[in-house]
C-alpha cells in the first residue's frame, strides 16, 4: 500500500512538474513588436469598462478650433462628463476645460473626445476633423 502512494506521488509531482515547463516554455502572450506602438484612447481602461460599447463621437458642429490662436472651443457637456484631449506621443487623454490652448502640433494627430466615469469613452475625433467640418460653436448657456 505504502508503495501504491508513492507511485500516485510521483505521478503528481512529475505532471505538476511538465505542466510548469509547458507554460515556462510557451510563455504568456506575444512579444511586442519593435517600434513605436499605436496610440489607443482609454488604453488604461480596466477590463470591466473595455468590454462596454463606447459612447458616440462628439457633435462636430458645435466644436470649433482657431488656428490661428490654437484655441480649441468645446460645448458645455451633461453630468459627470468631461473634456479630455490627447496629444501626439501620450498614450491616454487628459481632461481640459471648455476652452483649451493647443501646442504647436499637427492637428491631424491631437484626438478630443469625452469621457464619463464607468463607461467607455466618445469615439475621438480628431482637430483636422473640426477644422474641416467648419463648425461654429453655439453656447448652451
Amino acid at each position: 500500500m505504502n508503495g501504491l502512494r508513492t507511485t500516485r506521488r510521483a505521478i503528481y509531482t512529475a505532471r505538476a512538474g511538465a505542466t510548469a515547463l509547458f507554460v515556462g516554455l510557451l510563455g504568456c502572450g506575444t512579444p511586442t513588436p519593435p517600434g513605436p506602438q499605436p496610440q489607443t484612447v482609454g488604453s488604461a481602461d480596466p477590463a470591466w469598462i473595455t468590454i462596454r460599447p463606447a459612447l458616440p463621437s462628439p457633435n462636430l458642429d458645435r466644436l470649433a478650433y482657431d488656428a490661428r490662436t490654437r484655441t480649441l472651443t468645446l460645448y458645455d457637456l451633461t453630468g459627470n462628463d468631461r473634456w479630455e484631449v490627447q496629444l501626439p506621443g501620450e498614450t491616454v487623454g487628459h481632461p481640459v476645460a471648455g476652452q483649451h490652448r493647443l501646442p504647436d502640433v499637427d492637428p491631424a494627430q491631437v484626438y478630443v473626445y469625452y469621457s464619463r466615469p464607468g463607461v467607455r469613452p466618445s469615439v475621438p475625433v480628431t482637430v483636422k476633423q473640426i477644422l474641416d467640418s467648419g463648425g461654429v460653436h453655439v453656447s448652451m448657456r
